[in-house]
């Protein structure tokens, strides 16, 4: 055998090694560590695959026959606090203190809409993670986009990966489409990044070595004092980049609304599972005139009805939380997240696992 020919075997070798030994060598707390590594994703939302895997392993390295999935936004997220003090951190817990053997995964991420969710439960079908225990958390504020809202935040090149059909509807609707070339490309670097063990990772071991020589790195995203303590939040509520999140415009409640779209296909997925669905409550101490109003109150009234027609455990917070455990006007502090977590416990105990 020539020189030339050991060396290419060698070299083959070698990157194989890498790319089986590399992921196992890197530690699941720097990718996952009872959330999504959002300061990571951020930059780029294909990370999330080296996520995706590193559940993946942990259900089969612990030979886990129960599991639940929690996806939304930055509520379920747990915005502003420490993983620590987050919804997932909680449920585990809670879970173990209780004698389940069943582990929770978050996969919630801030600015999530229904067409993220989507997207994730059909890369969740492709790692062949199950959703048969599913929660998902929605927020009011996902429901007020007008007919030009795609309903769709993060991951609108990689729907059309796990389900072209939906991406054709709604890229064809908005126009969005992106260019042959353009979408080739793009595969080619999803690719890349998500199959390349040391791309897949570069970020998260780059992340965590910043993280470890800093004197004040902080897992945050936000403030957690309590609202009642931040002078200027009743002046934020009332400018524009925020009177959106509570406007009273009558919700309409069809698929001309892409996020209602998006629902009814997550719906439709999770027929005879089990979902439970739970909407973020406001904080109607601080927002007294805008949750006061009949429209806000109507529409609270058609997500109810809407939800209670599917088949899902729909739950709606509103005005079950002390609004003294609000950071801002729908995010909770490390207490208030803790209360949540008690309650979404019980519920999924009694109607998961019965």
């Amino acid at each position: 055998m020539s020189l030339f020919k050991r060396v290419l075997i060698f070299l083959f070798i070698c990157i194989l090694l890498v790319q089986v030994v590399f992921p196992l060598s890197v530690p699941d707390s720097i990718v996952f560590d009872y959330r999504l590594k959002y300061n990571v994703f951020k930059n780029n939302p294909d990370n999330i695959e080296a996520v995706l895997k590193k559940i993946k392993w942990q259900i089969k390295k612990q030979n886990l026959k129960e599991y639940v999935i929690i996806l939304g936004d930055s509520v379920g997220f747990s915005s502003p606090c420490n993983p620590e003090e987050s919804i997932g951190y909680h449920l585990n817990n809670l879970a173990e203190n209780s004698g389940y053997k069943v582990k929770f995964f978050n996969l919630s991420i801030p600015s999530e809409y229904p067409g993220d969710t989507y997207t994730i439960i059909k890369m969740l079908d492709k790692y062949g993670i199950s959703t048969e225990n599913l929660i998902i958390n929605f927020n009011y504020f996902e429901f007020t986009a007008d007919e030009s809202g795609t309903g769709i935040f993060w991951f609108k090149d990689q729907l059309n990966d796990v389900d072209k059909d939906a991406y054709s509807h709604i890229y064809s609707k908005f126009n969005w489409k992106k260019p042959l070339f353009s979408q080739t490309k793009g595969k080619i670097k999803r690719f890349l990044n998500t199959n390349i063990s040391l791309l897949l990772y570069k970020d998260y071991i780059r992340k965590y070595f910043s993280s470890v020589t800093s004197t004040n790195y902080k897992d945050l995203i936000g403030d957690p004092r309590p609202w009642y303590e931040k002078k200027d939040l009743h002046k934020k509520i009332k400018t524009s980049d925020y009177s959106w999140y509570f406007s009273d415009k009558p919700f309409v409640m069809d698929e001309s609304r892409a996020q209602i779209y998006f629902i009814n296909k997550i719906i439709e997925h999770q027929e005879g599972k089990n979902t439970l669905v739970f909407l973020a409550a406001y904080n109607r101490e601080l927002l007294k005139e805008e949750t006061s109003k009949y429209g806000y109150n109507n529409n609270l009234e058609k997500l109810k009805e809407y939800f209670k027609s599917k088949d899902v455990i729909y739950v709606d917070y509103d005005k079950k939380i002390d609004y003294n455990l609000y950071a801002d006007f729908v995010h909770l502090i490390p207490e208030g997240y803790k209360v949540l977590s008690d309650d979404l416990w019980e519920k999924v105990r009694n109607d998961f696992f019965k």
